[in-house]
């Protein structure tokens, strides 16, 4: 990475001051159609629940409306409004245990109930056999799309808002834009597309809420951005626990960090244990509350007895009309609210740490390690066809074969390659500042310059904060002994990509050696070249039609496993599916 004094400073170009807010708004504009028309083109295709959409669609199911209730002494009018208001009702609205908390399922429910969803009238998730029912799915697939299609804008607005170029932070919303993972999660009704735009929105407040003012001016407590990233993380960690409490963890050392400059900015303690206290109690106030308000929600919709009675506690049950223990507890001595609360939150842990025994490793087949995700080594394939027999007689015809859950390699490759980059520079940073304080007073002035390049490299949206966030949101997984896959890594590959954005605009953008116009002609030549491969391979993010042949070959690009299949002489996963 080159020194400070080879690269433009930070900040819009002098030919840029008078265009930044109309030229940016264009490029939103025109990241937003594209991401739309990629992710809302035709999501009702492919017609059959794909991967765990299954999975999910039975707890929409379990959702599915029924009819308003009859005005009657145990249903009085105020019940009668609010269930008519609230977004879901459960089926015969039975008590049901899901690992998850209910966000995102609720959200989706929302969405598609106002577009006609009709429950398992709509779809019957019944079997995971492709098409072993008519589906309509797009009623359900909306809310997914158009969190992927909001993931490309942030994406750019973060990228400026971290001080890249604009050709940078195109670079970056492009990236976002046509890569296959981000694509074929944007396409489903799954959880993670979702998570991932709240952990993005969760970053992009963060760079404002946690920015250290100039040591001469005041410091007063960003509001805004702080409740919008507390609400973001709030939102977040009810769609998983897992990915946003590394968020969590991330904010916190931002935070941390952030009172650290203050302190040494020399700001009294009183002002230091302000901003400590009102931070926490946003950050950490906000999910709360919205985790105790989505339970209460939750809970309020399943006050029958159901198959989800046997995970709780007999006193848990007798809460539930219809339980044979609801008789045997006055209602005087059932638990409170609080007490469900906390036995919900430790059932939820039980069952997630009991993971490995219910889920082992190695018994599905894209079952796939940490280490082998930023390398795009094998994601997710399910398969769509319907009659093997009919493919076989006709190979040269195209068929509807599949579906990959996978990222496009050359972005993941480029991506995994910047954030080591980023790694290693910072490392020798540090390295480098270690050394020349040791040599005293000789080293100290260079010594005070790798120590400036690092604190910026600290900063929010720095490449040292970016790539803390994609090793918190990656790492994690290396504890694992349950199945995992690859599509748990797309928090952390936001992030890398990111990372190698930012490396884009210091190294080829923003270095004085090169022009601006060649700068620019570079970047869209990078653009071109992780389009080549978009090009080729988003039939399999989407699940369109192709030959066999086509397909297999789609498989052995988009897998790097497959990619040493020629010289190894070893038969590639995708030729046998």
């Amino acid at each position: 990475m080159p020194s400070a004094k080879s690269r433009r400073p930070a900040g819009p170009r002098p030919d840029d001051r008078g265009s930044v807010i109309g030229g940016d708004a264009s490029c939103l504009f025109l990241l937003t159609l594209a991401a739309g028309v990629t992710r809302l083109w035709r999501i009702d295709l492919p017609a059959t629940p794909v991967y765990d959409e299954t999975h999910v669609g039975r707890f929409l199911n379990w959702r599915a409306a029924s009819a308003v209730p009859k005005r009657s002494p145990s249903n009085p009018p105020s019940q009668i409004r609010l269930l008519a208001r609230l977004p879901p009702r459960y089926h015969q609205r039975a008590y049901f245990f899901d690992v998850h908390p209910p966000l995102a399922k609720l959200a989706m429910y929302r969405v598609a109930l106002a577009l006609g969803f009709r429950g398992a009238a709509s779809c019957p998730y019944e079997s995971t056999e492709p098409f072993a029912a008519e589906c309509d799915l797009a009623p359900q697939r909306l809310l997914p799309a158009l969190c992927g299609t909001a993931m490309v804008p942030v994406a750019f607005i973060t990228a400026r808002a971290a001080g890249l170029s604009r050709a940078s932070s195109l670079l970056a919303a492009y990236l976002v834009l046509s890569d296959n993972l981000f694509l074929a999660l944007s396409r489903l009704h799954l959880n993670d597309i979702i998570l991932a735009l709240l952990v993005s929105l969760t970053h992009l407040a963060a760079l404002s809420a946690t920015r250290a003012p100039p040591r001469d001016a005041a410091a007063p407590l960003p509001l805004a951005p702080l409740m919008a990233a507390g609400l973001a993380l709030g939102g977040a960690l009810q769609c998983k626990y897992g990915a946003p409490l590394t968020t969590l963890g991330w904010l916190g050392l931002q935070n941390l960090l952030l009172l650290c400059r203050l302190a040494a900015q020399g700001r009294s303690v009183a002002a230091l244990l302000r901003q400590a206290a009102a931070r926490g109690a946003i950050l950490l106030g906000l999910p709360l509350a919205m985790h105790v308000a989505m339970l209460r929600l939750h809970l309020s919709l399943l006050p029958n007895s159901g198959d989800g009675d046997g995970y709780m506690s007999e006193g848990f049950q007798a809460t539930l009309a219809g339980n044979p223990l609801a008789a045997s507890l006055p209602p005087g001595e059932r638990p409170s609210f609080l007490a469900l609360a906390l036995e919900h939150a430790a059932t939820q842990f039980r069952y997630n740490r009991n993971m490995a025994i219910l889920f082992p490793r190695g018994s599905h087949a894209f079952d796939s390690r940490w280490y082998s995700w930023p390398l795009a080594a094998r994601g997710v394939h399910f398969s769509l066809v319907r009659d093997w027999a009919a493919v076989a007689a006709a190979p040269d015809d195209q068929h509807l074969l599949g579906l990959f859950i996978h990222p496009n390699p050359a972005i993941a490759l480029a991506a995994a390659a910047a954030a080591a980059a980023a790694a290693a520079r910072l490392a020798a940073l540090a390295l480098g500042c270690a050394r020349e304080r040791l040599r005293g007073a000789e080293g100290a002035e260079r010594a005070a310059r790798l120590a400036g390049a690092l604190s910026g490299a600290a900063e929010p949206g720095g490449t040292a904060s970016l790539l803390c966030a994609m090793l918190l949101h990656w790492l994690p997984y290396a504890t694992q002994d349950r199945q995992t896959f690859l599509l748990y890594y797309a928090p952390a590959y936001y992030f890398a990509i990111l990372i190698a954005a930012a490396g884009w605009d210091a190294l080829v953008v923003r270095a004085r050696s090169v022009p601006r116009r060649v700068g620019w002609a570079l970047t869209a030549a990078a653009a071109a070249f992780f389009g080549s491969f978009t090009a080729r391979l988003w039939r399999l993010a989407v699940g369109a039609p192709a030959t066999p042949h086509e397909w297999h070959a789609m498989l052995r690009l988009a897998s790097t496993e497959c990619w040493a299949e020629q010289w190894l002489g070893e038969t590639c996963w995708a030729s046998q599916t």
